[in-house]
């Protein structure tokens, strides 16, 4: 049967690590010796609480995210044909390997592709029509290339 030893001036039960003489406090005989840890018994406790709560932590920080990006949701498709009328652009958001930007100003839509012959492109189209493709469940350039292009 093996025997734990622990230091004299050990704190039990506190969790705090052994306090270990120094050369210039004690002989060198009394220093333990390389790689001689003595075992903590609250070691694997403290290291599994402190993992757990690291845990919780991250998850917290990934639910905090999530909710911001919920909370910015996008506008409704009455928001969209309010904000058309009224003369403003609309602009997809939607990351796209296709396009650089894709918006529409009143009939047109404008599409600035990232590569590729002449790079800015406009489409004459209604609302409708380009709200179907900023909102395809494809991608852009592929709902772009079955429907748009001639």
């Amino acid at each position: 049967m093996a025997v734990k030893t622990y230091p004299a001036n050990y704190n039990y039960g506190t969790g705090a690590a052994p306090y270990y003489a120094t050369p210039h406090t004690a002989g060198i005989d009394s220093l333990p010796k390389a790689g001689g840890f003595i075992e903590h018994p609250g070691y694997e406790k403290a290291l599994r609480r402190m993992s757990q709560r690291l845990a919780r932590q991250m998850l917290s920080n990934q639910y905090d995210q999530k909710a911001k990006a919920a909370a910015t949701k996008a506008p409704t498709r009455g928001e969209l044909k309010k904000a058309a009328a009224a003369g403003k652009t609309l602009e997809v958001t939607r990351d796209s390997d296709c396009f650089a930007s894709l918006e529409w100003t009143d009939g047109i839509a404008t599409a600035e592709f990232y590569r590729g012959g002449q790079i800015v492109y406009d489409y004459p189209m209604s609302l409708d029509e380009f709200l179907e493709w900023a909102q395809a469940d494809e991608g852009l350039g592929e709902f772009f290339n079955a429907s748009i292009r001639e």
